[in-house]
């Protein structure tokens, strides 16, 4: 009888430890299942990313610090900044967010990105920080707030406002 209650608690555990990963963070699972050569099923629990989020000029910023492999970490930034018209009464305020989105494609490291239900967001292309320290990670974030300030304060007038959920 003991022996069946180690060998449901050795095949239960990793299985538990996997569901929890999925059911915080899908990606996270990728790559999560090994099966060693002697037979045990074994899950690999990765380190999860830290984030923070503020807030300037009302636009609500979120940041990403993800481990990566050899001690490398992944560092990205993205904000919602509100919603593109599309109603029949906004067409001018609509053709004026597409020309300036046409002249914000030559910024080399951000990009506007309209997404679900029209929403725009500003996304940072992933840079690589070797070694994530306050000031460094406070750096990577005001360069990026000073390449795209200028492009946020001639876009927002034109979008709608975010509806934030109370």
């Amino acid at each position: 009888m003991a022996a069946g209650a180690d060998y449901q608690k050795a095949s239960v555990t990793p299985l538990r430890t996997l569901a929890l990963q999925v059911a915080d963070d899908a990606m996270t699972a990728l790559d999560a299942i090994a099966v060693h050569a002697d037979g045990r099923f074994v899950v690999f629990d990765p380190q999860k990313p830290t984030r923070y989020t503020f807030t300037l000029e009302d636009v609500p910023y979120a940041t990403t610090l993800t481990p990566e492999d050899e001690g490398d970490y992944s560092f990205r930034i993205s904000a919602r900044l509100g919603r593109i018209p599309f109603t029949v009464q906004s067409a001018e305020r609509r053709v004026a967010v597409m020309r300036l989105l046409r002249l914000c494609k030559e910024l080399p490291e951000t990009r506007f990105v309209p997404g679900v239900q029209q929403a725009l967001w500003i996304m940072s292309r992933p840079r690589t920080i070797s070694d994530p320290t306050p000031d460094s990670v406070l750096h990577e974030t005001l360069s990026f707030i000073q390449q795209i300030r200028p492009y946020v304060r001639v876009v927002r007038p034109y979008l709608e406002a975010p509806q934030i959920a109370a």
